[in-house]
């Protein structure tokens, strides 16, 4: 909406344990091993934002999204619908925040300015849950916009 080019970059793909709330909402143990994807969000080179996927070992196994930084075209989600996971639903719970040190670094934030933090989750046909993703996204760039169609 700004004009801006954006870019997305993949900073790592790692097994670890799954944050309390993320495994939550994936329905799973908290600490049980899940998928990380890192990546960074980029407008005209500028961050603007920071993301971590978490996608359980049973849905990811050993295909792309377990290993791969590049995922090739449709990207993640994309390679979720081969895996036979579309979204159907998706659940997002917005806040703010003050940025942790990291996160400030990472996004080049003047000090006193707030970060949003929208934790999304993707559910499937069978209301399965298949991913989460914490993104962490400087306020004094971003807006964040809603559109739904609701049912009869």
């Amino acid at each position: 909406m700004q004009g801006r080019i954006p870019v997305t970059e993949c900073q790592s793909v790692t097994r670890q344990p799954a944050p309390s709330d993320i495994a939550t909402l994936l329905l799973l143990t908290p600490g049980e091993s899940v998928i990380c994807r890192e990546n960074r969000y980029f407008a005209d080179g500028e961050p603007v934002q920071l993301g971590q996927t978490y996608i359980p070992l049973h849905i990811a196994g050993t295909s792309a999204i377990a290993s791969k930084k590049n995922l090739g075209a449709g990207g993640l989600f994309a390679r979720f619908e081969d895996l036979g996971h579309r979204i159907t639903h998706i659940r997002e719970q917005v806040t703010t925040r003050f940025p942790t040190r990291d996160e400030a670094l990472a996004l080049k934030l003047q000090p006193g300015v707030p970060v949003i933090v929208v934790l999304h989750a993707a559910h499937d046909d069978n209301g399965t849950p298949f991913e989460v993703t914490r993104f962490v996204m400087r306020s004094d760039l971003m807006a964040i916009q809603y559109a739904m169609t609701l049912g009869d």
